[in-house]
């Protein structure tokens, strides 16, 4: 059929029905045909929005372990430029007169060339913050205060300190940073076998209580919280240095 409107002064019945073929035939959508499309659209969209979901959160806790990474190892630069010694975090940092350990590392960072303010607002869009955090004050990570206690402190094992990275048995299996979930810049994990509540964020990368810990040696795992702090049936302490609780 031409896709011209036959004119005729015919029956214009038949005309018009033929007309109206004619506009079907040459664009748009019936009611049904429209409706099976938006049907497959959101068949699509609500096969594909999960898959979305589950490669936003997997890169988030790249850059995370990334971060981790980093600052587990500008800690470890740190002890080399400064007779082994770890720095102190803001548990004991002003009490000696230093400053605390987001300050001191900030050259492993590429950021000595910035000022204070400028440094620590770097440091908190980047590399000391999680891309799961949304709140921009909030500290991502925490030193493990173990490395900063004195003979006089009260905790198991004492007075044997470890303030020198040598002095670590098993620098594998010794978590020297994680993920916190309050303001602070350093975990409390000494305080632990007398009741004191755990700090760490437990599940920021998933359901499954996962979370990111750096080690003295460098690495960084991802783990369940009682895999490095165990139980009665699983005694593990990998934030203490020496091991088993």
């Amino acid at each position: 059929m031409p896709h011209e409107l036959i004119r005729h002064r015919g029956n214009n019945r038949v005309l018009r029905r033929m007309n109206a073929e004619v506009l079907k035939l040459q664009g748009g959508f019936t009611l049904i045909e429209l409706l099976v499309v938006i049907a497959i659209i959101a068949i699509l969209a609500g096969m594909l929005l999960p898959a979305l979901s589950r490669a936003k959160a997997a890169a988030s806790r790249i850059q995370c372990m990334q971060n981790t990474r980093q600052l587990s190892l500008s800690v470890q630069l740190y002890g080399d430029d400064h007779q082994d010694f770890f720095p102190r975090s803001q548990h004991s940092s002003f009490a000696y007169h230093q400053a605390p350990w987001e300050i001191t590392v900030r050259p492993y960072l590429s950021l000595s060339s910035l000022t204070s303010s400028s440094a620590m607002e770097a440091l908190h869009r980047g590399v000391f913050k999680c891309p799961k955090i949304k709140k921009s004050s909030q500290w991502s990570y925490g030193l493990n205060v173990y490395f900063e206690l004195e003979a006089t402190d009260d905790y198991r094992g004492r007075p044997q300190t470890w303030r020198k990275q040598s002095q670590l048995p098993h620098s594998s299996e010794t978590i020297i940073l994680g993920e916190v979930e309050d303001s602070a810049d350093h975990i409390m994990a000494h305080f632990w076998d007398q009741g004191m509540p755990v700090t760490i964020d437990r599940n920021r990368h998933g359901k499954d209580d996962l979370s990111l810990y750096g080690y003295a040696d460098g690495h960084v795992s991802s783990l369940e919280f009682e895999v490095t702090y165990g139980t009665r049936d699983r005694p593990a302490d990998q934030w203490h240095p020496q091991g088993v609780r």
